[in-house]
């Protein structure tokens, strides 16, 4: 069977160039892919970029950050956002790279591929390198945008500081180190329900998190996929132990908030080279700068769950 050929130009060179790679790397049977520094064309490149000049092939499906060359172009193309969508015609560029593949492959080879299999809840795990609240204030803004869309949520909080305390103080529900190491897939009896939204008990201290095997940490993480009684898992990973790698690693989409600063820029760094260290290389993090609506208060947090039972 003739392969389908895929082009990957982006504005973000080292992204489309890792892309590219471990396409090629899981020597996929129906998919051939390149990846192009200059933008394929149609008719030609402005005159000094003429020497780059790669005609676009027909019937190759074409994959671009690019907005503008997006909108310019005719035949099979799709989009790469960087941020999630549901668009038919875009595909949401830092999700997992299994994921994101996955994805690719229904798109373009709709009828090889089928539709997910069934089953399959998506999972979004955000941390944050930065002291405070980030990722908490995250998670409930993502929370927020979600039910806003009609999509049922799970919240699982690891964080050893629950908020709403009250919620609690009658619950006889496992706490999240409990059920890590308990493996029992189904999570429906365990949650706590505010609105749409259903939240499994945080650890009452992050040492908790101590006596976990990555074995079944990664378990865990596995069996939220399958919680088919939400539309949505969010993960909140809020304390950093030894196998918070391994959790981030099983999310379909991974988001750090992260403020722009030359000290976070650092981090960033420092992470993302541990990370190469461990031979992390298919965790793909969407490093989030943008400003969100502030979530810091008790009550506006408070706020997030009453919308969520209004629906």
């Amino acid at each position: 069977m003739k392969k389908t050929k895929i082009w990957i130009y982006t504005k973000h060179t080292d992204f489309g160039e890792a892309l590219a790679l471990y396409i090629s790397q899981q020597n996929d049977p129906d998919l051939q892919v390149e990846f192009f520094k200059y933008r394929p064309t149609q008719g030609g490149l402005e005159e000094e970029m003429q020497e780059h000049a790669h005609p676009l092939e027909e019937g190759v499906v074409l994959l671009t950050d690019d907005r503008e060359y997006f909108k310019e172009l005719s035949g099979k193309k799709f989009y790469l956002s960087p941020y999630p969508t549901s668009k038919p015609e875009e595909i949401f560029m830092y999700q997992n790279r299994k994921a994101l593949l996955e994805e690719v492959r229904q798109k373009v080879l709709p009828e090889i591929v089928r539709e997910m299999k069934e089953g399959q809840t998506e999972v979004y795990c955000v941390f944050s390198l930065e002291n405070g609240e980030a990722a908490t204030e995250y998670a409930l803004s993502i929370m927020r945008t979600m039910r806003k869309q009609g999509k049922k949520i799970l919240y699982v909080p690891m964080t050893p500081y629950p908020l709403r305390e009250e919620l609690w103080e009658k619950s006889e529900v496992l706490t999240i180190p409990d059920l890590v190491m308990e493996g029992n897939p189904h999570l429906q009896s365990e949650v706590v329900q505010d609105g749409e939204i259903f939240r499994l008990r945080p650890a009452l201290h992050h040492k908790d998190y101590l006596d976990l095997k990555k074995e079944e940490v990664i378990r865990f993480m596995k069996n939220l996929h399958g919680q088919t009684f939400v539309d949505l898992v969010v993960v909140e990973v809020g304390v950093v132990f030894e196998y918070s790698l391994d959790v981030l690693k099983q999310g379909d989409v991974v988001i750090a908030p992260l403020k722009e600063s030359w000290l976070n820029q650092m981090k960033k760094e420092e992470f993302e080279r541990q990370c190469a260290r461990l031979d992390d290389g298919d965790l793909t993090i969407r490093w989030e700068s943008e400003s969100l609506p502030a979530i810091t208060t008790r009550e506006e947090y408070r706020r997030v769950f009453e919308d969520s039972k209004k629906g």
